[in-house]
């Protein structure tokens, strides 16, 4: 409920016979058609419907013989209201102009819940939230903007409409993402199932063409169940400048045609997995892996993906490919694993162009000579106890 003190107002429309009726000059005036806006009362010439004048602060309401108006004096300036392209013949009702409204703790704010807002707002409002711990479960169900400071913090976001901009929240249990066409920035999400059985990832989003920038991910690391990202058969989104720290799995992938750049993972188990994924790419990723019983990236029946530019640190495979084919790796650096790139005997014309591979063990494993990567060096540099060749075979 509105909870910043409101006034009431009375209407009493006169039910006048003729426009030549007299009336008080200074509780009625004339003014023109629908979404006009005048300078001067000598404007006001042909009653009809409802118009503000110039400053936008006062407010004319025509009687239904569209004779006779009473004006009011708004506190308010609702100057930005939008402009009726014309008049409404049809008798249809015109859409809701957007407005703003303010969630905080203080007396004057509007809300001091953030679903009450939501609850109130129309498609197209602007949502404020001031810093302060909210102990919400979050659901957005309609295409709104929220603005935070970094200082909101709430229990869980579930976006469920189309086209959310959401900004400066910490949400403690992850973001469900279930639509499309969202904008996200600025948003620091953690995961915490142990605490209330909400969430599992940082970020699990199942619609597609979605965008979510300079985000960071951290969480208590609860094995298998704490992944940072999951996307599931989720399509076409843009994914940059994020930042995910401690989970056990960094991004679990089942879609097609993301983008990945500019982000970082520090993981407990394998920082990428792509399960079932084709056509994404990845550019100028920092990724590590900090166990040898999983991998930096793993590939499982995905294929012609792209990694450009990505820097790969640890595991027990730097890159691990099983029934994958045709995907490549251009200008990537690998070390600090146990064996640089493995391919398993179901997977074939995987490219690595550029790449500089280092692996405790081996740099190169399971790839058959005369599938093994063939590009000319430098194309290919194999570091380790293994020369380098003409044909970058390494230690298998």
């Amino acid at each position: 409920m509105n909870r910043k003190y409101g006034i009431l107002i009375g209407i009493v429309l006169l039910s006048l016979v003729a426009c030549q009726v007299a009336v008080a000059a200074d509780k009625y005036e004339f003014i023109t058609t629908w979404d006009s806006i005048a300078h001067s009362d000598e404007e006001f010439n042909y009653p009809y419907g409802i118009a503000i004048d110039a400053a936008g602060k006062t407010l004319y309401l025509v009687d239904k013989n569209n004779c006779v108006i009473h004006k009011f004096s708004l506190s308010d300036d609702i100057s930005r209201i939008p402009e009726i392209q014309s008049r409404n013949l049809n008798n249809e009702i015109p859409s809701l102009p957007t407005r703003e409204w303010t969630v905080g703790p203080d007396y004057d704010d509007e809300f001091g819940k953030i679903q009450d807002a939501i609850d109130a707002a129309n498609d197209g409002d602007t949502i404020i939230v001031k810093s302060g711990r909210y102990q919400e479960n979050v659901v957005v169900n309609k295409q709104l903007i929220l603005r935070g400071n970094w200082a909101v913090i709430v229990d869980s976001v579930t976006l469920s409409a189309d086209g959310i901009d959401l900004s400066g929240f910490t949400v403690v249990h992850g973001i469900w993402v279930l639509s499309n066409n969202n904008y996200i920035e600025n948003v620091y999400a953690g995961w915490d199932a142990e605490d209330t059985g909400w969430g599992v990832d940082g970020f699990s989003i199942s619609g597609s063409n979605n965008v979510i920038t300079n985000c960071l991910v951290y969480g208590y690391y609860l094995g298998g169940r704490a992944i940072g990202l999951t996307l599931a058969s989720s399509n076409g989104n843009t994914i940059s400048e994020i930042y995910i720290i401690d989970g056990f799995i960094g991004i679990d992938l089942n879609g097609s045609n993301n983008i990945f750049q500019d982000s970082s993972m520090w993981t407990r188990g394998c920082p990428i997995i792509l399960d079932g994924s084709n056509y994404n790419t990845f550019t100028n990723c920092f990724i590590e892996c900090n166990t040898y019983i999983d991998h930096g990236i793993s590939l499982f029946n995905s294929n012609e993906n792209t990694f450009i530019n990505c820097d790969i640190f640890g595991g027990g495979h730097g890159v691990y490919i099983c029934g994958s084919n045709e995907n490549s790796f251009t200008n990537c650096r690998i070390e600090g694993c146990l064996y640089g790139v493995c391919q398993e005997s179901n997977s074939k014309n995987n490219i690595f162009t550029c790449c500089t591979v280092y692996g405790g063990i081996a740099d190169w494993y399971g790839f058959p000579v005369p599938e093994f990567p063939t590009v000319a060096i430098p194309a290919v540099m194999v570091m380790g106890f293994a020369s380098i060749m003409m044909v970058a075979r390494g230690r298998r």
